[in-house]
């Protein structure tokens, strides 16, 4: 709504800059959600046909939605970036893609361990090859909801630019 110029308009009446931006995060949040469900979800469905073991459907869901706070921390890092600095609200996709070549090719690239640490999916447990582990799992919950925080008091702060 601020590039097409109607972010102005919107935020003249009785809407908050917290309620407008607190729908697009809802929409992030839940769609972030949706998807990793779907792809436990999608997953499982594969390893029960594979095993005749249907069981193993929604213990492989509650798997993939370990990696949601993982996941959200690049909607904090987005809010971060749109909250202070706008124009560079686009370089949360680099985050994006230098945590992709983090994860994926770490090992082949032999990148050191603190390059590694760098993404947060380096913090959660590898469910279910590994056990639960709720203090790492929360924390990177927490720095989420931290940049998200930062980012609303950002923009907050700033000036809403109108075309």
């Amino acid at each position: 709504e601020e590039n097409a110029g109607r972010a102005d308009s919107l935020l003249a009446g009785p809407l908050s800059r917290y309620r407008w931006a607190g729908s697009h995060l809802v929409v992030a949040v839940v769609g972030t959600v949706v998807i990793v469900a779907a792809g436990g979800f999608g997953t499982g469905v594969a390893y029960a046909f594979v095993s005749d073991d249907t069981g193993q459907v929604m213990r492989l869901v509650g798997a993939s939605l370990v990696t949601v706070p993982g996941a959200l921390v690049f909607v904090g890092v987005a809010m971060v970036l749109f909250g202070w600095v706008p124009r560079a609200a686009l370089a949360a996709w680099g985050v994006l893609a230098a945590v992709a070549v983090i994860v994926f090719l770490a090992e082949l690239l032999k990148l050191p361990h603190w390059v590694r640490d760098l993404s947060p999916f380096t913090h959660l447990p590898a469910v279910p090859a590994q056990e639960m582990q709720w203090v790492p799992t929360l924390a990177v919950l927490a720095l989420a909801g931290l940049l998200v925080f930062v980012g609303l008091v950002g923009l907050r702060r700033r000036d809403i630019a109108g075309h």
